[in-house]
């Protein structure tokens, strides 16, 4: 993530969002370029956890969720820079009515990226019967829209709303024992 919070958190909660689109491959070049433009706060290029199988070793690895697209959040009247247009990786900020504030579902989809620090890490779930059930993380706040669950894979397919447009992603999610799958908040509560 190319950027961090910076000062008073509750006032930058209430920034106005944005969207820029680059070439893929260059978001974080792109993030970068657009933190030193004045007004700016934060920019930040969302990002998965995937799970990888390379040779019988299994690991994870960092993906852009959004290929192409960098968002950020600025001061109300935050403009554009030459310098940002003359970075030929940046090809356009996207624009809606009201101007490059993101509104509607972009704005909740990027604020609740934003919750997540712009990675969306490992959910845990177990497995009762032949369902799977998601205890914990971002697919846990999804229960709602996975399409589909890829048990083998540890894969759950989430169908989002960009842009206007719906748009499959696979997140992953971490197959624990049902007992492990308890946050330490609810087990100091089972315990009293």
């Amino acid at each position: 993530m190319a950027g961090y919070p910076k000062g008073n958190e509750m006032e930058q909660a209430a920034l106005p969002l944005g969207c820029i689109f680059c070439k893929t491959g260059s978001e974080e070049a792109a993030a970068c370029l657009l933190e030193t433009t004045p007004g700016l706060h934060r920019a930040f290029v969302p990002k998965k956890v995937e799970h990888r199988s390379e040779k019988g070793v299994k690991s994870t690895v960092k993906k852009v969720l959004f290929p192409g697209y960098v968002f950020f959040q600025a001061e109300e009247g935050w403009m554009p820079t030459l310098t940002m247009y003359h970075a030929d990786y940046i090809l356009r900020l996207l624009r809606t009515d009201n101007g490059w504030q993101l509104r509607g579902g972009d704005e909740e989809l990027a604020r609740w990226l934003l919750r997540h620090d712009g990675l969306l890490d490992l959910s845990k779930a177990y497995q009762e019967g032949t369902r799977v059930v998601i205890k914990s993380g971002p697919l846990k706040e999804l229960e709602g829209v996975i399409t589909k669950v890829d048990k083998h894979n540890r894969n759950g397919r989430v169908t989002l709303e960009v842009f206007g447009r719906k748009t499959d992603v696979w997140l992953a999610f971490e197959l624990v024992e049902e007992k492990d799958a308890t946050t330490p908040l609810e087990s100091a509560k089972a315990k009293e």
